[in-house]
């Protein structure tokens, strides 16, 4: 079997470097004037500016390698330099900033000589801290900000100090362990510290520096780490922690190694985007580097996708959510009983009640994907604990979605944003200019959605099925009929009998529109549609003006809406295709399914460490060229990185029901021939399993197992 050439990290260094660990995370890019530069903590950018120059100036950079997502190794270079009257060649002067996230930021930079003779060498240190909100990085003008007072220096460190307009103290505390030679403020919270370098030929100097970021009260100083030892402490501890979740994990081995890199990136990505929250409880951020906070879709969306690698991230999701669970009826963060939240932020534009996202509750779908994310964890271990833990939150979602979720009346699921500072579209295309008529303006509120419909008979089916689990028949059959109401309603208004089409959807004028977009893929997992229009559907996201040949475009090329460059309208979208995908299974649709893993897979060999990121540009594929970047997207996104382990986890046919574990009609994705799953925790026990292909079909072999678990292979 021929097999694509993978492009490993080494041939393709990214653009730029972030790194994370728990809620700091850093963003570096070769260019400083990237405004998006720095260290960030709680929403708050807490230093704007980090750089080392050589002689004065910029040094060129070599490569960026991210290890494991909390780890980077930068090699930058020279420019020409003139030093004491001598003309320095460039890529004389060799720089290797090595940095590591944990508690804090850790940063070792090595300096080599490759000139003939030694040299006193100027390195000059740049620093600045503006203390901006993530959301003003992102653009949104603040008429009022807190109070920024200049920075401290001395010959070994420096800090910075800001207080909100809440009266909130942030800080930024900066150490290097030599002394610089000179420091300077130059304002604007800018610092500079200059070390005085004497390289011999091939020798290396080394300085070490930390920075923490600080929320509140000052720490003490006996409280600070010893900084000679601190990077080394730092990064021991990361590969430590990221071992035992890679042990805790399953672990898959293909005969293709491009394939397990892959597979082993979206593993280290998912370990790196879990986040603990003292209080509330664990939870994947939804991406790097501007969702690094906890959101409702997306966390359960990623939870359900990575079951395959270890459930409990969507059972840490499930519980954190419930946490969050809306209690009152608050129209400036669109809250109401019952429903989970869609985005949590901690920054001072929140504290200050700026935005409402303290947490903000704009999402139609978030409570949807909990009920159903409940079920599948449900299935997935059979933990009746589980199930009684979130009884209560279960029965307020089922509530909230009969009584709260019809603004516009009616049987339909329907949003409309309460708020003044609320999201105008509340689906997960949630820009404004998502939900447009078909000649491009915008539909008024409030407004029905094709997928939420489906999400929506799913969760109520779901929720009935977990309230039979929990003894509850009588509530059972309500939420049974329900949802055969909503079925009902949804059938009539959406699907054109006539043109066998399924309608974007109806806003509040009652207008329905027909643009195709591939939300209508994600209807095919719920079931709402009759069998046969499910297959046209499902044939439809590959007709050509739906398909980049990279993946499932989020609208037809023939839509006055397309822009294959934009955010929503007509690019490509990694977990709206993985969505996609599982509906393909539940239909039977085979080939289809391992057409969307191969434009996803093909897509992937053009992306740094195979990682697919959030969107990518819809342009049609052409031979021998990737698929064109989105040029901002988040590039560790939790619900794409996950989505190559759940289409994996489709094409294997991996299921649970009860103690039963179903493995239907597996298919090997053609780039592989043999793959094995060791230590996939599923139904209550444990279970290794082979797969190979031979004359072309693919075969299971139960290796193992533990626990009270009945395997059953359904052969193709």
């Amino acid at each position: 079997m021929a097999k694509l050439t993978f492009r490993h990290p080494e041939y393709r260094a990214p653009s730029s470097v972030v790194l994370k660990g728990d809620q700091l995370f850093y963003v570096w890019a070769p260019t400083s004037a990237d405004a998006s530069n720095g260290l960030y903590y709680m929403d708050t950018q807490y230093l704007s500016r980090l750089d080392w120059l050589v002689g004065g100036r910029a040094p060129v950079l070599l490569s960026a390698t991210v290890s494991d997502g909390t780890h980077a190794h930068v090699d930058l270079a020279n420019a020409e330099l003139t030093v004491a009257g001598v003309d320095v060649a460039d890529r004389s002067i060799h720089l290797q900033v090595s940095t590591t996230v944990a508690d804090r930021l850790y940063q070792r930079v090595s300096v080599v000589s490759y000139l003939g003779h030694p040299i006193r060498l100027a390195l000059s240190l740049h620093l600045q801290a503006e203390f901006r909100d993530v959301f003003e990085v992102r653009g949104i003008e603040r008429p009022e900000r807190g109070v920024r007072t200049p920075p401290i220096v001395g010959p070994t460190g420096a800090s910075f100090h800001y207080t909100g307009r809440d009266d909130v103290g942030m800080h930024t505390l900066v150490r290097w362990h030599v002394p610089a030679r000179s420091t300077a403020e130059l304002g604007n919270g800018r610092v500079e510290a200059t070390f005085d370098l004497d390289l011999q030929p091939h020798e290396a100097i080394e300085i070490l520096l930390d920075i923490q970021a600080v929320l509140g009260p000052l720490p003490p100083e006996a409280a600070q780490p010893d900084l000679a030892t601190g990077f080394a402490t730092a990064a021991r501890s990361q590969v430590a922690s990221h071992a035992a979740w890679a042990a805790a994990s399953t672990r898959v081995e293909s005969d293709n190694p491009a394939y397990d890199t892959m597979l082993h990136q979206s593993m280290i990505d998912l370990r790196t985007l879990s986040t603990a929250y003292p209080g509330e409880g664990r939870i994947i951020d939804a991406g790097l580097p501007w969702y690094v906070a906890p959101f409702g879709r997306d966390s359960l969306i990623t939870g359900i996708e990575s079951a395959l690698l270890r459930v409990d991230t969507l059972v840490d999701a499930l519980r954190f959510l419930a946490h969050h669970q809306g209690t009152v009826d608050d129209p400036w963060r669109d809250e109401e009983p019952g429903k989970m939240i869609h985005e949590l932020r901690r920054g001072e534009m929140a504290r200050c009640k700026e935005i409402p996202h303290t947490p903000y509750y704009g999402s139609v779908d978030a409570t949807l994907w909990w009920v159903i994310g409940l079920a599948e964890a449900f299935r997935f271990t059979t933990d009746r604990d589980l199930l009684r833990e979130l009884e209560s939150p279960l029965r307020a979602a089922l509530t909230w979605i009969v009584r709260y979720a019809h603004p516009g009346g009616g049987r339909l699921i329907s949003y409309r944003t309460r708020s003044s500072a609320g999201l105008v579209n509340q689906g997960w295309k949630d820009s404004s200019d998502s939900v447009v008529d078909e000649q491009g303006a915008p539909a008024p509120a409030p407004i029905a959605l094709v997928e939420v419909q489906g999400y929506a008979y799913r969760a109520l089916r779901d929720g009935a099925f977990l309230l039979r689990a929990l003894g509850d028949a009588a509530a059972a059959r309500q939420f049974d009929e329900r949802a055969r109401q909503l079925r009902t309603a949804f059938l009539a208004a959406f699907w054109d009998s006539r043109r066998q089409r399924v309608a974007y959807a109806i806003d509040g004028e009652g207008r329905t529109h027909w643009t195709r977009t591939s939300n209508a893929g994600h209807l095919l997992f719920t079931s709402i549609l009759p069998h046969a229009s499910a297959h046209v559907v499902a044939r439809s996201l590959f007709d050509p003006s739906m398909s980049s040949g990279y993946g499932v475009r989020t609208v037809s090329d023939d839509a006055a809406s397309y822009n294959p460059m934009s955010y929503y309208n007509g690019s490509t979208w990694p977990h709206d295709n993985a969505l996609a995908g599982w509906g393909l299974k539940v239909l039977g649709e085979g080939e289809l399914l391992v057409g969307v893993a191969q434009g996803l897979y093909d897509a992937a060999q053009h992306f740094p460490y195979g990682r697919l990121p959030e969107l990518y540009s819809g342009f049609t594929r052409r031979e021998d060229t990737g698929p064109v970047p989105y040029p901002s997207a988040c590039n560790l996104q939790g619900w794409a990185v996950a989505s190559p382990l759940f289409l994996l986890s489709l094409m294997l046919g991996l299921s649970a029901n009860g103690r039963q574990v179903r493995i239907n009609k597996p298919t090997l994705p053609p780039w592989v021939n043999y793959l094995s799953l060791h230590g996939l925790h599923i139904a209550g026990g444990s279970v290794d399993v082979e797969f190979a292909r031979h004359a072309g079909v693919t075969y299971a072999n139960v290796l193992r197992v533990e626990g009270d678990v009945r395997p059953m292979i359904v052969p193709v």
